[in-house]
């Protein structure tokens, strides 16, 4: 276990809105790229305060965005933190998303659902 991070929680780190749609609002993406961008995997920290920390690249289609992708992510709050024996505690989150281009109108085939894996 990382420095208080919480290996196993009573009550998930949750986040109430869609994660990929706050993301896909917010990213600034090169002029020159115009199409479809893809797939990206982060692993990070929930703060007890709700916001993110220790966010790390797992797996990503386009690592130009890599670092858009985490300037976004640490200005996301509203976190709901993990709870152990009634107390906030931080903890582990995974984030897969599929970023697109804002130009472009995703087909159902390029649209992916956001997956927020809890740890």
């Amino acid at each position: 276990m990382k420095k208080d991070v919480a290996d196993q929680t009573e009550k998930l780190s949750q986040y109430e809105e869609n994660v990929e749609a706050y993301v896909q609002q917010r990213i600034v993406i090169p002029e020159s790229m115009s199409k479809a961008i893809g797939d990206i995997s982060l692993k990070c920290v929930v703060e007890r305060d709700g916001t993110l920390s220790n966010i790390e690249i797992l797996d990503s289609d386009e690592p130009i965005l890599d670092e858009e992708v985490i300037r976004v992510l640490k200005e996301m709050k509203g976190w709901c933190p993990g709870m152990k024996n009634n107390a906030k505690v931080r903890s582990y989150v995974t984030i897969s998303m599929s970023i697109m281009n804002k130009k472009e109108t995703p087909t159902t085939n390029q649209r992916k659902k956001p997956q927020v894996n809890l740890m």
